[in-house]
Formats: C-alpha cells, sequence, structure tokens
C-alpha cells in the first residue's frame, strides 16, 4: 500500500530504496504506517496526499488484484521468474535460467 501511495507521487523507486537502506529489524513493530509517512516526508512527498492513498479502499483493491493476478499466474514466492511460460519460483543456479533460456529459443525456431 505505502509503495503504491508512494507511485501516486511518482516516486516509488526512491520510496523502495530508502526502505531498503534503512531496514528496522525484523518483527520489531517500527514499520507502522506512521514510519512510512515520515520516509514519505523526508523524501519530499505530499504526506497528507501520502496517508490518504495508503488507506484508500481503491489502493486496496489494486494491490490486491495485482495479489490475484500473481496468484493466478502460479507465483507462490518471491522471488518469481517467467521464461516463455515456464514459471520459475525462488533463487535457483543459473543452469536453471540457461536451461530455460535455451528451450525458449530452440522452440521459438
Amino acid at each position: 500500500m505505502a509503495g503504491r501511495a508512494a507511485a501516486d507521487q511518482g516516486a516509488f523507486w526512491s520510496f523502495a530504496a530508502h526502505l531498503y537502506a534503512d531496514q528496522p529489524t525484523p518483527n520489531s513493530g517500527t514499520l507502522t504506517n506512521d514510519h512510512l509517512v515520515g520516509v514519505a516526508q523526508e523524501l519530499g512527498l505530499d504526506a497528507q496526499r501520502f496517508h490518504a492513498a495508503m488507506e484508500d479502499e481503491a489502493t486496496l483493491d489494486s494491490v490486491q488484484a495485482d495479489v490475484d493476478e500473481a496468484i493466478g499466474l502460479g507465483v507462490t514466492g518471491t522471488p518469481t521468474f517467467f521464461v516463455n511460460g515456464q514459471v520459475i519460483v525462488g533463487a535457483q543456479p543459473t543452469e536453471v535460467f540457461v536451461e530455460a533460456i535455451e528451450r525458449a529459443a530452440a522452440s521459438s525456431r
């Protein structure tokens, strides 16, 4: 929801980069709405607009639609890759991708 709210102001990537660069300890309870709004403010976003977008039912519906689409495509984890219709879930050795790409290339000839 916060990422979508940042994207509404053209700042998804800077918002995401800030969160990844300054990650709280897992399960610390510090990744709150107030914290996210604070990050938006640090980035120069309109904090009221950001907060309203995070709370907006339309934002939730949009995020849920993306989740539903991903599930429908076979996404069960992160990362997930698609190579010519083949779903590859999880961090895989390079060989897995090379084989999938070579199969896809061979089938297109």
